[in-house]
């Protein structure tokens, strides 16, 4: 209500007031719309993410099938599934790498084959993490996150394209594939560290969730 007394009154001053006949309404609501949008237009332009097409859809709901490759660091990939299970006691319905015990059954290195720009890439050591990514109550609608980390022997460089195959086909189908580019400007979920308003000189404090 504060915003709109002050556009009238802001209108009255220049003789278009909302009360002077339609012409001069018309003209009001377009003179408000440019002002806002002049003010506002770039802001909202400037928060829109550009790159990174998988990371911006963060708030998407993924759906159960859904697969990527994300190049975490150089030497560390994420190897993504979106899957699903029926209610107890039946198991997951792929990667079930967890046994009844709930620990982890070790993934055998020679299930994975990484290549970057066609040439084979040692894989060092694997890891796996698995949580809810959808669980709704009213309705059952579970869709699980799986993720296989793939540590690298050694680091990728800028531009190589990078895909990571299932030799034996247990984990999954030669149709699904896991590409991606190491792209040098990639939004990573590693912490970082922005000094942007702040004197660089002076002490800092982060708090990090464990």
């Amino acid at each position: 209500m504060q915003n709109t007394h002050c556009a009238n009154a802001s209108a009255d001053r220049h003789g278009i007031g909302f009360h002077r006949g339609p012409v001069r309404k018309l003209q009001s609501v377009v003179l408000i719309a440019i002002v806002c949008a002049a003010l506002f237009g770039s802001t909202l332009h400037a928060t829109v993410p550009v790159d990174g097409a998988a990371d911006n859809k963060a708030l998407a709901l993924p759906s159960i099938g859904n697969n990527s490759l994300r190049i975490l660091t150089p030497t560390l990939l994420e190897v993504r599934l979106i899957n699903s299970k029926a209610a107890d006691p039946a198991p997951v319905d792929a990667w079930n790498f967890i046994n009844a015990s709930g620990l982890l059954q070790i993934l055998p290195l020679t299930e994975f084959l990484v290549t970057a720009n066609g040439l084979p890439v040692i894989v060092q050591s694997v890891g796996f993490k698995r949580r809810p990514a959808y669980a709704p109550l009213a309705t059952r609608d579970l869709r699980i996150e799986n993720c296989i980390y793939l540590q690298l022997l050694t680091p990728l460089a800028d531009n190589q394209a990078v895909e990571v195959k299932n030799l034996t086909g247990n984990l999954w189908p030669a149709s699904m594939q896991f590409t991606a580019t190491v792209d040098p400007l990639r939004i990573s979920p590693a912490i970082h560290v922005n000094e942007e308003g702040y004197v660089p000189s002076l002490p800092k404090k982060a708090m990090v969730p464990a």
